[in-house]
């Protein structure tokens, strides 16, 4: 989701300029055609140009497990206290830190305002899973979109956790192969670039009894 500004004629033959937040910019001329403006110029907003640079060199921007347990825990929460899918997704783009999961955000709550139910939104992005979508799928059929959002935060954060878990006893380990490799490397390449020189000194020591040896004679 990114923000463009616009110039446009409206029916009275007026050039509005604005902008507007859409997922591209044929999105945005349809929603412009769609409240009865012609559409003249589109351009990125520039305070979106730098923020998407940012984002770009970015390598702190994936989704984790963890974000998405964070996200679907206040989902559910917020939908628990009476709050409404869309003002619920609203405060999660505030909330949220990671800028990747608040452009997806966005795009899910856009989707729902346009008519789309929040499974079919969720279903474009593939940081939630088949499994996500088909719990959240099936609350909404039986009407308890709220339990099933409970449930499937409780089963992310089980999940989190036992990674965590597996993560800590399998440190250990990982650092003692990792300096035993490190030992071994160290080791081969002493032997490759000294093991010549010691070879040449034990030769050139067996060649000086030899030749003392022979003086003797």
């Amino acid at each position: 989701m990114a923000t463009f500004d616009y110039k446009a004629r409206d029916k009275n033959g007026e050039v509005i300029d604005g902008s507007l937040e859409a997922a591209s910019e044929d999105a945005l001329i349809g929603k412009l055609k769609d409240q009865g403006l012609l559409v003249l110029d589109i351009k990125k907003n520039k305070e979106e140009k730098i923020k998407s640079k940012g984002r770009s060199i970015s390598f702190f921007n994936r989704i984790s497990a963890r974000d998405l347990a964070v996200f679907t825990r206040q989902f559910a929460t917020l939908i628990t206290s009476g709050m409404s899918l869309i003002e619920s997704l609203v405060v999660l783009e505030r909330q949220t830190a990671n800028p990747k999961f608040v452009e997806i955000i966005a795009s899910v709550r856009m989707d729902i305002e346009s008519g789309h139910s929040l499974s079919e939104a969720m279903g474009k992005h593939k940081v939630f899973t088949k499994l996500y979508i088909s719990l959240i799928r099936a609350g909404e059929m039986g009407g308890v979109l709220d339990e099933s959002m409970e449930n499937l935060a409780d089963f992310l954060e089980k999940d989190e956790e036992i990674r965590l878990q597996i993560r800590n006893k399998t440190a250990y380990p990982k650092f003692v192969l990792g300096f035993a490799v490190i030992i071994t490397m160290v080791i081969i390449i002493f032997l490759v670039f000294e093991l010549p020189c010691i070879n040449n000194t034990i030769s050139g020591k067996l060649k000086n009894k030899e030749n003392m040896n022979k003086f003797r004679n």
